[in-house]
């Protein structure tokens, strides 16, 4: 079976795709957690929500929240594509992580995943889809990765 570069809006939908998994399974799990600490914000105006959230120990969950939904989206990625070669999203339009090398180690899948915990760092790795042949990122590149089809 011959192997070729994914096109580019496979991989964005398988993108959208895994994006809304993480967002249903693991930021909805933090709400409740955001509930008991801040109250329930839907009966506060914008303001006032606001000015909750800011103190100094409301700070301080909100950035441990954060961090942890960057973490746990992070290995979501990272161990599927090591373990199976693709997330979800890649699954459903029949597409995969390979190493350039040997085989795809849970290292290279971190790698290559980095920038997908922080909307800026995604968009700076992602000019790269542009300047580099068969649509890499900078992750990618880095990572000696890239995600291709079989046909």
């Amino acid at each position: 079976m011959k192997q070729i570069p994914a096109p580019l809006w496979k991989r964005f939908l398988a993108y959208i795709i895994d994006i809304l998994i993480i967002g249903l399974f693991i930021e909805t799990s933090f709400i409740g957690i955001s509930k008991m600490a801040f109250g329930d914000f839907s009966e506060k105006s914008f303001s006032e929500a606001l000015k909750l959230s800011l103190t100094p120990q409301n700070y301080y969950l909100l950035a441990v929240i954060g961090i942890s939904i960057a973490i746990l989206s992070l290995l979501y990625w990272s161990i599927l594509e090591y373990k199976l070669g693709q997330s979800i999203g890649k699954m459903i339009f029949r597409i995969y992580t390979v190493s350039e090398k040997k085989k795809l180690t849970f290292l290279q899948a971190l790698i290559r995943n980095a920038a997908k915990t922080s909307s800026l760092l995604l968009i700076l790795d992602a000019l790269a889809l542009f300047r580099y042949p068969y649509y890499k990122r900078f992750t990618e590149k880095w990572s000696q990765t890239q995600v291709i089809q079989k046909i």
